[in-house]
């Protein structure tokens, strides 16, 4: 398929928020001298209300420290027939183009590796790269965790939710040269796995490389996976199946 076909195929094609309620509810056990005077028995019952103690809120629930984390992240003998480095990728920022963008930063963040929302702690992301194949561009995949405190992580997952939603007509990101990266659009791709899973699939619009991208979101208790799969040459690439089924297994 040409990259103009791609681009309209990309085109044609086309949140998980939190709420909270707290509830109080108190008795009373018996009435108040005033109360019986007035006869008014609300009167009793807020009189109760205003002193019984207020319910003590729930334990925050603790993020994993980096070394745990670390722990749950992908080594090579995880993925064989892969390629792994750790650290940052070169090639794309955490920076939309601009502001007429910002709503899409958390897809720039998940492409560079970078953490979304506000985690309490993260480790070094993965890139894995499969074997070298001839006359067949590699498929490359950044995969980075972060842990969060209580809710966090559902909130980080809503937040890239939210961002491929808006973006779902295309964006424009910055990469590492500083130079603007369009894509044509953001459609959703079905994904499963953890508490909460989502994938989108991403065209690059630029005639130079036309590659195709795979995001990938998954939340598994307070740990949220962000995976960017692509390959570079104008080749189709899959959700990496491999590398999310291996990731699951190591966050057990």
């Amino acid at each position: 398929m040409g990259a103009g076909g791609r681009r309209r195929g990309a085109r044609a094609l086309a949140a998980v928020t939190l709420a909270g309620a707290l509830a109080g509810g108190c008795t009373g056990g018996g009435e108040a001298d005033g109360a019986k005077a007035s006869g008014t028995p609300n009167a009793v019952k807020g009189s109760e209300a205003a002193r019984t103690p207020s319910a003590p809120a729930a334990p925050e629930r603790p993020a994993l420290s980096v070394a745990e984390l670390e722990k749950r992240g992908l080594e090579k003998a995880d993925l064989p027939g892969y390629v792994l480095k750790k650290g940052w990728l070169k090639g794309f920022s955490s920076q939309v183009s601009d502001e007429s963008h910002a709503a899409c930063r958390p897809l720039a963040r998940v492409m560079a590796g970078v953490s979304v929302g506000l985690p309490a702690t993260t480790a070094k992301p993965r890139n894995f790269r499969t074997a070298p194949v001839p006359d067949r561009a590699p498929t490359i995949s950044v995969v980075s965790l972060a842990s969060y405190v209580d809710g966090g992580a559902a909130d980080a997952f809503a937040e890239v939710r939210r961002a491929a939603e808006a973006c779902r007509d295309g964006f424009s990101l910055r990469d590492d040269r500083e130079q603007p990266v369009d894509f044509a659009g953001v459609v959703p791709v079905r994904v499963e796995g953890g508490d909460q899973a989502q994938g989108w699939s991403l065209v690059e619009g630029r005639e130079s490389l036309g590659a195709f991208h795979q995001l990938t979101v998954i939340r598994k208790g307070n740990v949220l996976v962000a995976m960017h799969s692509w390959k570079l040459g104008g080749d189709l690439v899959t959700q990496p199946r491999a590398v999310i089924d291996a990731q699951l297994r190591k966050l057990g």
